[in-house]
């Protein structure tokens, strides 16, 4: 069995009867099953380790746009073609 993370409780030998009914519905367990709950702390959401995205549009987005000497579309197949391809 995994070792259970800091902060979590561990109930063992549980009888699938004996919990609540959203639980017993969640599981899909024969109310004799006998089964080993581990309830962990989810991280709030301000404290996950995300990274932040801006909601400002990216001065850079569309720079080759108006440029006739170079085909940006062209350009960037070639960059996702895989290398034995070429």
């Amino acid at each position: 069995m995994e070792k259970p993370e800091t902060g979590s409780v561990v109930l063992e030998n549980v009888k699938a009867g004996d919990l609540p009914e959203a639980w017993r519905k969640r599981l899909k367990a024969g109310a004799e099953e006998r089964l080993t709950i581990t309830i962990a702390k989810r991280p709030s959401r301000a404290s996950a380790s995300r990274p932040r995205v801006s909601k400002r549009p990216n001065a850079s987005f569309g720079m080759w746009a108006d440029r006739v000497h170079i085909d940006p579309a062209a350009y960037v197949r070639a960059l996702r073609r895989p290398r034995h391809a070429r």
